[in-house]
């Protein structure tokens, strides 16, 4: 169950108030992602939002489930991203699967500063609230590309899970290295999962 702190104390429910939270987000986005993550507190996110504090706690009544609620949204708009290329048969499952981690990467790199710090907060905020736990649902996504890709039944949601835990692992290791995307990423993260799944198809 997650914790309350870190819990919205209200859903919207019209499309006012939707948009309302909406750029509340925006405006905690836009304030992280100039990468001071000291400067991000509620007064900062009301006046960047240009709304009153006790508007904004009208939704989220700290910091810690204003962090969480963007972990949510960068959750859902990365999986959604997944969605749509999964769903795109065009091609084998090598060019497939480069067509998906491309989608990881660009989000990744998109705003790299704010990246970097959702992810940070993610992985601290997981104990807190399980439901943000997104690997398995991104390897439901890619599962299809996988048995594409001649993996046995049985073993296709390991594999899933092992590719994104792999894809995960280098565009990490790459962003601690800078804000730029690496131009061979793509194509190193391409060459190490399908050289994975070669080695495990029968």
């Amino acid at each position: 169950m997650p914790d309350p702190l870190i819990t919205p104390r209200k859903q919207p429910r019209q499309k006012r108030s939707a948009a309302t939270v909406a750029v509340i987000l925006e405006a905690a986005a836009h304030i992280l992602d100039q990468g001071c993550p000291d400067a991000f507190t509620t007064n900062a996110v009301a006046d960047r939002a240009g709304i009153s504090i006790g508007s904004l706690y009208q939704y989220f009544p700290n910091k810690h489930a204003l962090m969480a609620a963007l972990v949510r949204k960068d959750n859902q708009i990365f999986l959604d991203a997944m969605s749509r290329a999964a769903a795109v048969e065009q091609g084998g499952p090598r060019r497939r699967l480069r067509r998906l981690l491309a989608v990881a990467v660009d989000h990744r790199f998109d705003r790299p500063k704010l990246a970097r710090i959702l992810d940070w907060q993610h992985q601290r905020l997981l104990s807190e609230d399980p439901t943000l736990a997104v690997v398995p649902e991104v390897a439901e996504r890619i599962s299809g590309v996988v048995a594409q890709a001649g993996i046995p039944a049985d073993r296709i949601r390991q594999a899933s899970i092992d590719v994104v835990g792999m894809a995960c692992g280098m565009i990490r290791a790459a962003a601690t290295h800078g804000d730029a995307k690496p131009p061979d990423l793509h194509d190193r993260l391409g060459r190490a999962v399908a050289g994975y799944l070669e080695r495990s198809a029968p």
